[in-house]
C-alpha cells in the first residue's frame, strides 16, 4: 500500500540519510546534468519494517558455466530482479544467463533450477497489464529484466528468511559472458 505508515522508511535527523551517486562515467563530464529528488513525508508514521533494494552490478565472470552472485543476509528476502544483456534474437536462443539457482548454506533453497524464460514472465504477473503478443511482451520486459518472486502472495509466507543462515547465493549458469545487474529486495525490520 502507497504511503503505509507501518511499512515505510524510519524518520531521520537531519545530516543522517545520505543519497551517494555513483556513475559509470566522470562526472566531470556531465553536460547541464540535472536530478531530481522528492520525498513524502508521514509526520505520525511508527513503521516496524521498509522494503529495501540494492543494485548489485556483477562483472563479466570470464567465461560461461556456473558462477555465484552473494547476496545479503540478516532480513527476509523477498524476490531478486535481475538485468541481463542478452536477449534472444530471430536466429539465437541465449541469454546472459540461462538458468537460476538459490543456495542457502550451500543447499538448493525454494528455487532449484528456474530457467530464463520463465523468470521474464514472472515479472509480468506483477505488472498491472495483458500481454497478448512476443511483440508486446518483449517491450514489457524493459531492458530483459526478470525476477524471481519469494513472496508472491504478497504476505511473506514464502519470503527466504536469511538472519540464521551463514551464506546466501544466487547460482547463475551464464550462456554468455557478460555482466548482469542483480537486485535483492529485502524486507527489513525496524
Amino acid at each position: 500500500m502507497l504511503y503505509n505508515p507501518d511499512e515505510c522508511f524510519p524518520g531521520s535527523r537531519k545530516g543522517e540519510f545520505k543519497i551517494k551517486l555513483d556513475t559509470t562515467i566522470p562526472a566531470t563530464s556531465f553536460d547541464v546534468a540535472v536530478m531530481s529528488m522528492e520525498t513524502i513525508e508521514l509526520p505520525d508514521a511508527t513503521p516496524s519494517h521498509f522494503v529495501k533494494s540494492t543494485l548489485l552490478s556483477i562483472a563479466a565472470p570470464g567465461a560461461t558455466g556456473e558462477f555465484d552472485v552473494e547476496l545479503p543476509i540478516g532480513n527476509d528476502l523477498l524476490a531478486i530482479l535481475f538485468g541481463l544483456a542478452a536477449f534472444p534474437t530471430t536466429g539465437d536462443v541465449i541469454y546472459t544467463v540461462d538458468d537460476w539457482k538459490v543456495l542457502v548454506d550451500n543447499i538448493e533453497h525454494q528455487l532449484a533450477s528456474s530457467k530464463t524464460p520463465a523468470l521474464l514472465a514472472d515479472i509480468i504477473l506483477r505488472q498491472n497489464k495483458v500481454i497478448d503478443d512476443i511483440p508486446e511482451y518483449a517491450l514489457a520486459c524493459a531492458d530483459y529484466y526478470g525476477w524471481l518472486d519469494f513472496d508472491p502472495t504478497k504476505d511473506g509466507k514464502f519470503a527466504i528468511h536469511t538472519d540464521n543462515f551463514n551464506s546466501v547465493k544466487l547460482r547463475c549458469n551464464y550462456g554468455e559472458n557478460a555482466a548482469i545487474n542483480v537486485i535483492p529486495i529485502e524486507l527489513v525490520s525496524v
